[in-house]
């Protein structure tokens, strides 16, 4: 499955905000669901066959989506997992000097 990356808002059909529920709803899968650590607040869901972890904040709304192969993470039409992390952070640098330069132009 392709992950589109959507700034400041999500990705694919999972929204930051949305609630746990409404996640699950978007996913074909059940997943298994577990805290990564001692201090997490409330517990994350795990899409095994898909390779997505989605994380919560309380009262169970959707914080942070990890996104791993066999999934893919496409931002602007380009698949950010299949090329090497250099290339990944210096394409992340190059947007964000895009950005905010718009912002103070």
């Amino acid at each position: 499955m392709n992950y589109d990356i959507h700034n400041n808002k999500g990705a694919g059909p999972l929204l930051i905000g949305i609630s746990r529920d409404e996640a699950r709803s978007c996913m074909e899968d059940a997943p298994t669901s577990f805290k990564r650590s001692p201090q997490a607040h409330e517990p994350c869901d795990y899409y095994e066959m898909i390779g997505v972890f989605i994380y919560y904040k309380s009262p169970g709304l959707i914080e942070a989506i990890e996104v791993s192969s066999p999934s893919a993470v496409m931002y602007q039409g380009v698949d950010l997992l299949s090329i090497p992390f250099a290339v990944v952070k210096n394409y992340c640098l190059l947007l964000i000097r895009t950005w905010k330069s718009k912002r103070t132009a």
